[in-house]
């Protein structure tokens, strides 16, 4: 009994779906926050149909935004403020883990609403150490609008191998740093 108990448990985390798949990091162009075409690459929310992350920048604005955004698609999520000024409560963590809460400015645009952090190089520099040194990290923003509260779940899997085409196409910016992966000696 115990060994075919064993046997199902075995069978059904094998079935389960996985976090962050081996890459899910598509390239996307969409409109950023000065209303310029943004290009960078975008991953699904886990479980969360038409959420995005993405990370990338401007061209041809003044002063061109890059970093990392929230990208929602219609219908836009409730409550949305009718104005393109408004801020969105956001808490993120790596793993569910040091939660960190912040406000992202948002902005309905052609593509969806559009959410970005002011801090969006530090976050994109998490990434890639997340990537770097679990491989199959998770990315949780929980998104809080009024009373509402959303929780999504996103794979960073490979993100940092996306460095060198995300410098190219945002003129020097996204690349890796040349961040090296620490390794323990135990």
């Amino acid at each position: 009994m115990t060994r075919l108990l064993a046997a199902v448990l075995l069978a059904g985390l094998t079935l389960l779906p996985r976090v962050a798949s081996a890459d899910s990091w598509t390239p996307v162009t969409f409109t950023g926050p000065n209303g310029s075409v943004a290009r960078g690459f975008a991953t699904e929310s886990v479980g969360t149909p038409g959420a995005r992350l993405v990370v990338g920048c401007e061209s041809g604005a003044a002063d061109p935004w890059r970093g990392v955004a929230l990208l929602e698609s219609t219908p836009l999520p409730a409550p949305t403020a009718p104005d393109s000024g408004f801020e969105t409560e956001v808490v993120a963590s790596f793993f569910g883990r040091a939660p960190v809460t912040g406000r992202w400015r948002s902005k309905a645009t052609a593509d969806g609403l559009l959410s970005w952090s002011a801090s969006g190089e530090e976050l994109r520099r998490s990434l890639v150490r997340e990537d770097r040194t679990r491989g199959q990290a998770t990315l949780r923003l929980e998104i809080r609008r009024g009373d509402a509260k959303q929780l999504l779940v996103f794979g960073v899997g490979s993100f940092a191998s996306h460095g060198g085409e995300l410098a190219e196409r945002c003129g020097g910016w996204g690349g890796d740093d040349g961040y090296k992966r620490r390794e323990r000696g135990w």
